[in-house]
């Protein structure tokens, strides 16, 4: 699943080749629940290399799709890849029995983990500082805002009295101009 991982880091979307990748480790774990052990065993020993290397060589290229596009985080993530692939290397060689020392895997899988222990960090980091940009931003939009908004509501109450004050005029010029006692003939 790191080939998942590497395609949505590096290319934002899931790319066929890491979900054929998923396809087979999905495979491999239904047949090791499934399966007797010697057949899931030959089959393992017959495919993790291949698998591993088409892994590392997907994460290569993404790698390098990375530091052409100048990602920073591509660079905690090479040092990672670098420290596996050393591992797969030495591996194949002790397997093939040209080195004769102890398998290194699993500490070539915890120096990937490292790597994107770092990346990941790094861009929690950069997240949290442009969480704190945007929240400064709209803080300063909002007291602009309300600004506005006061100087706005300041100049609808000056436009309001200014009115009533027309009103009020109107009115005393109205009841100047009627007759105090209105009276109709005929009527009382």
């Amino acid at each position: 699943f790191l080939s998942l991982f590497f395609s949505h880091f590096m290319f934002g979307k899931l790319q066929r080749f890491p979900l054929v990748v998923a396809a087979y480790a999905f495979a491999h774990a239904v047949a090791d629940v499934f399966g007797s052990y010697s057949s899931i065993h030959r089959l393992y020993l017959a495919t993790f290399y291949p698998a591993m290397g088409g892994i590392v060589g997907y994460a290569v290229y993404a790698l390098v799709v990375g530091i052409r596009r100048r990602y920073s985080d591509a660079y905690y993530l090479a040092a990672g890849i670098l420290v596996i692939s050393v591992a797969i290397v030495h591996d194949v060689l002790v397997d093939n029995g040209i080195v004769f020392n102890p398998f290194i895997m699993h500490y070539g899988f915890v120096g990937l983990i490292f790597g994107i222990a770092l990346l990941l960090g790094n861009r929690f980091v950069r997240s949290q500082n442009r969480l704190e940009a945007l929240n400064l931003n709209l803080e300063k939009k909002v007291e602009e805002r309300t600004q506005e908004l006061t100087e706005a509501n300041a100049e609808l109450t000056e436009t309001r009295d200014a009115l009533w004050g027309e009103m009020q005029l109107a009115k005393k010029i109205q009841i100047g101009l009627l007759p105090k006692a209105p009276s109709l003939p005929g009527y009382a």
